[in-house]
C-alpha cells in the first residue's frame, strides 16, 4: 500500500490593520507671489538666482541679421564661398552661423 505524505499547511498571524485616522479636509493652497528682486524657488524647492534685464541696444546700431542682410544683398551673385566669408569677416558670425544666416535668407528670397 503506497503512503501520502501531505504536508501540514500553517498559517501566518494577519496583522490587523490600524483604523484610518480622521483628517481635517486640506483647504485650496495659494502659491506665493514673488517680486522680482527676490530669488525664484523651482518646483523642486532650489532656490535660483532672477535673471538679469538684458541690455537694450543703443539706437543706430545694427543686428548680425541685418549686416547679413545688407551683405546678401550686394554679393546676391557671389559665390557661396565668398558671401560665407563676408558673413564671418563683417557680421561677425561663426561658420555654422554664416552658413545658416545664409539658408534663411535664401528662402526668404523666394
Amino acid at each position: 500500500m503506497a503512503t501520502t505524505k501531505t504536508a501540514s499547511k500553517t498559517t501566518k498571524p494577519v496583522a490587523k490593520k490600524a483604523p484610518a485616522k480622521k483628517t481635517a479636509p486640506v483647504k485650496h493652497i495659494t502659491k506665493p507671489v514673488i517680486s522680482a528682486q527676490a530669488a525664484a524657488v523651482d518646483t523642486k524647492g532650489v532656490t535660483t538666482k532672477p535673471k538679469a534685464a538684458k541690455p537694450t541696444k543703443p539706437e543706430g546700431t545694427k543686428s548680425k541679421a541685418d549686416i547679413a542682410r545688407e551683405v546678401f544683398a550686394k554679393m546676391r551673385n557671389a559665390s557661396r564661398q565668398d558671401i560665407l566669408k563676408a558673413f564671418i569677416e563683417q557680421a561677425g558670425l561663426t561658420k555654422a552661423g554664416a552658413s545658416t544666416y545664409l539658408s534663411n535668407l535664401k528662402k526668404e528670397q523666394k
